[in-house]
């Protein structure tokens, strides 16, 4: 679940005003929320490139870039990320903002800046505002994250809007980050796309993609760009097999047509062949992955001991050297390291073709790892991290 807003050239605003006439309450939101999948990542981005300025509006004036605010009786407003009912739940908010962050509830419910992960065996939620003020009014207005641990920063230097700061609410297992603006980090940006009359600076001035063309009725459409990309060697069969991996041979075509003309170098061929060469290892014919791993964790990783941060350390550290030393140590990492580049090219090359790239990865090929606890918290956390031990 990954939601941006990115306003380049004024602010943000998540308002719900309940004294409008015959409007009944309502909520205003800016939310992502993943549960139910093996992992669930949710992420929120609200970026902010100047103020909310409104000469009628007397909640908008200069120097307030995001604002969230409940106004009245059963409003409610908020930004967050929540993760949940899962083995691993990672939830991120990041608000970036120029100007000052405002949370006001002034006779509503609730109005908050919040991540939360939560019913899983690795669960970690962030929260990170970055302004030049911070203001969160009294009652039932906060700033938080939430799992089972926590840690909370907050920058020395930080100048609060507010006499004594905001009110921090945050509980076990999650990081709450306030700094300055000019520190800034994990903000979302625009996506490159056309240029648009009404928002010049949205993208870059690239063409558009162009339509899969229309087949006859009975004949089965070609793939955009066929000349270009049909006519390399060995990729129709390469391609042939991408549309048949994925099973959605339509975000194939899309994919193969964006590849040519993005801002980014990725070839839909190579893409291919690379995938094909993890999938290859994945699916392990003869099982000697899998018994690799099996051997390497019921030494480092018996299945009577909890899965425990130290327990994944410890793996790492047997692993570092261990690639292509032949062992059964170098057969592990092979077998670990291709779901992480599998997934890793769904994920940023192919614009995730499935809709939970982890989860559809691991129905085709992580059965296995599944039944393992250990194995299945380890190759969880190397999937959050999207490293590689042939790095």
């Amino acid at each position: 679940a990954n939601v941006k807003i990115v306003s380049n050239n004024g602010g943000v605003a998540v308002v719900d005003i309940t004294d409008q006439g015959d409007l009944d309450p309502d909520t205003a939101v800016i939310e992502a929320e993943a549960y139910n999948a093996y992992y669930n990542d949710a992420y929120v981005g609200v970026a902010a490139g100047g103020d909310l300025v409104d000469e009628e509006n007397p909640l908008y004036e200069e120097g307030l870039s995001v604002l969230v605010a409940a106004l009245g009786e059963g409003s409610e407003a908020y930004i967050s990320a929540y993760a949940h009912d899962g083995i691993e739940n990672t939830a991120d908010t990041v608000v970036c903002a120029p100007g000052e962050v405002v949370v006001e509830n002034d006779g509503g419910d609730e109005a908050y800046i919040w991540a939360e992960a939560g019913e899983g065996d690795l669960d970690t939620a962030t929260t990170q505002i970055y302004a030049t003020g911070v203001y969160v009014s009294d009652g039932d207005a906060y700033i938080g994250a939430s799992t089972p641990e926590v840690e909370v920063y907050v920058a020395d230097d930080f100048e609060w809007s507010s006499d004594d700061g905001p009110y921090l609410d945050s509980e076990e297992g999650a990081t709450l980050i306030i700094d300055s603006y000019d520190n800034a980090v994990d903000c979302p940006e625009c996506d490159p796309r056309p240029v648009r009359p009404d928002c010049p600076d949205c993208g870059e001035d690239l063409p558009p993609v162009p339509p899969t063309p229309v087949a006859p009725l009975g004949v089965a459409p070609l793939p955009a760009l066929q000349e270009i990309v049909f006519g390399q060697g060995g990729c129709p069969a390469l391609m042939a097999w991408l549309a048949n991996e994925v099973g959605v041979a339509v975000d194939v075509q899309v994919f193969v047509a964006g590849a040519f003309v993005s801002a980014t170098d990725c070839q839909p061929c190579e893409t291919a062949a690379r995938l094909k060469a993890a999938a290859t290892v994945l699916t392990d014919e003869d099982g000697s992955a899998m018994a690799a791993m099996n051997q390497v964790f019921n030494e480092l990783a018996p299945a009577n001991a909890p899965f425990t941060p130290a327990m994944a350390a410890s793996i790492v550290t047997a692993f570092a050297g261990r690639v292509n030393d032949g062992t059964q140590y170098a057969s592990a990492i092979e077998y670990i390291d291709a779901f992480v580049q599998y997934i890793a090219i769904l994920n940023t090359e192919m614009g995730s073709p499935v809709a939970d790239s982890v989860a559809y990865v691991m129905g085709k090929y992580g059965s296995d790892v599944s039944d393992n606890d250990n194995m299945a918290a380890f190759l969880a956390v190397r999937l959050q991290s999207g490293e590689t031990f042939a790095q």
